[in-house]
């Protein structure tokens, strides 16, 4: 007896079910008592006949629940997972969204991991945005400051050529290059 006991110390899910086990043994007994008390034997035992199916139904709408739960983590992590694409896209990078392996873990689990990346992505896009602003305030500087090298007549004519910010920046930073579509010299 001591072993079985040990057990169900050893593992906290089967002591719950033990539990429940002794709640439902005690709820059944009460509500046997109560119904010995009001009726005859026939209607009790028609009501308690009527207990397992109330406890199916229970235990359904709990399934339900969590099962909607499970779906709403799996839509998240998809809808994760295409926001990490689109930033590895941004980024230029193929870092992968979720660790190796993880895949294995429970959904909450999975989910934290690419909320966590995602995070260092959106971080790393920040701090490239902030390079890419520094590049184009000091183009700006350079348009209008007067300097010979640099013939354009306005700055937007710049922003139709490279498009978009990371191509500015990427010119700028290789000074050496020239816009295929107007000829511009840095």
């Amino acid at each position: 007896m001591e072993s079985s006991s040990t057990a169900i110390d050893d593992d906290p899910f089967q002591k719950i079910h033990h539990q429940m086990q002794i709640i439902f043994t005690a709820g059944f007994n009460r509500m046997r008592d109560r119904w010995d008390e009001m009726f005859d034997t026939n209607l009790c035992l028609a009501y308690a006949k009527q207990l397992p199916d109330h406890m199916t139904a229970f235990y359904e709408e709990v399934y339900q629940e969590s099962n909607q739960r499970r779906e709403h983590f799996v839509a998240e992590i998809a809808e994760l997972r295409q926001e990490a694409l689109e930033l590895q896209r941004l980024l230029s990078e193929q870092q992968q969204g979720l660790p190796a392996g993880i895949e294995s873990h429970p959904l909450f689990e999975q989910r934290s991991a690419l909320d966590a990346s995602l995070e260092q992505m959106q971080q790393k896009l920040s701090q490239r945005h902030e390079i890419i602003d520094e590049y184009m305030l000091e183009m700006e500087t350079l348009l209008y400051s007067g300097e010979p090298y640099l013939r354009l007549r306005r700055f937007s004519t710049v922003r139709r050529c490279f498009g978009s910010q990371h191509a500015i920046a990427e010119q700028v930073a290789q000074r050496d290059r020239c816009c295929p579509s107007c000829g511009w010299l840095w």
